[in-house]
């Protein structure tokens, strides 16, 4: 993980930005409504499920897939898993449902 936030981050001291990990937010209340997908085998999925937790106390509506049996990346593996593809589909439907509402 050092090696991809080194690629990411053009200075290490912005890692504490708020704007890098929304979790350092003072607040999320008042955001948009918000779709998180994490992987069950992905590095980053203790801090997708922890900022879906996070929007939910701030009040903010957010709907949080899970990705059972996934790996990182999955939404690019349509053609090769059908659960891929089937998880996929469906955080695109809910987020196409938020746009509908005009959210």
């Amino acid at each position: 993980m050092e090696w991809f936030a080194g690629h990411y981050l053009a200075d290490a001291r912005y890692a504490t930005d708020w704007r890098v990990s929304p979790l350092r937010a003072a607040s999320l209340a008042g955001l948009a409504p918000t779709i998180v997908t994490t992987a069950w085998f992905d590095p980053l999925r203790d801090e997708g499920a922890a900022y879906a937790r996070a929007l939910e106390t701030a009040g903010v509506r957010v709907k949080h897939h899970e990705g059972a049996g996934l790996i990182h990346g999955y939404f690019g593996l349509g053609d090769a898993s059908e659960v891929a593809r089937a998880e996929a589909q469906r955080a695109r439907a809910d987020f196409k449902a938020l746009l509908a509402r005009g959210v």
